[in-house]
């Protein structure tokens, strides 16, 4: 027979869950685009404070159906810090890649260069998008 802490931390874990991913869907699981962006690559991951990086996408194997002229905005970020916005043009496939200089008081650790504008910010908008976010890791050494 289960304690009555371990059913109350089921419980919230479980409410929890719920509520993080309720405005993804009606019916508080995710549901997902049928097409979101390829992963994304910066080069080099690894960035020091006034460098530049490539941050790039190849075109995912379906259609994004964007828009000429469709562009994305793009920011490092670490915690309490976002650098300016580049906007990077993005090709109608979902092909883009741009240099995002790393602003020279940036602060080192942990960061993550964040993207908007593509389907994975269309979470709760008419069922689509994925809540993940276009994101991918990097180190400020």
């Amino acid at each position: 027979m289960r304690s009555r802490g371990a059913r109350a931390v089921a419980v919230m874990l479980i409410a929890a869950g719920a509520l993080a991913t309720a405005g993804c869907s009606g019916s508080g699981f995710p549901r997902y685009a049928s097409c979101l962006p390829a992963r994304m690559n910066v080069d080099p991951a690894i960035v020091a404070p006034g460098d530049v990086v490539t941050v790039s996408a190849d075109p995912p194997e379906c259609d994004l159906n964007y828009e000429p002229g469709h562009q994305y905005i793009i920011r490092l970020r670490a915690v309490g810090v976002s650098s300016p916005p580049i906007r990077a043009d993005v090709d109608r496939d979902g092909r883009f890649s741009t240099a995002l200089p790393i602003p020279a008081d940036f602060p080192l650790g942990p960061a993550t260069v964040a993207v908007t504008g593509s389907p994975y910010d269309e979470c709760g908008k008419s069922g689509s998008g994925s809540c993940a976010g276009y994101t991918v890791a990097v180190e400020a050494r």
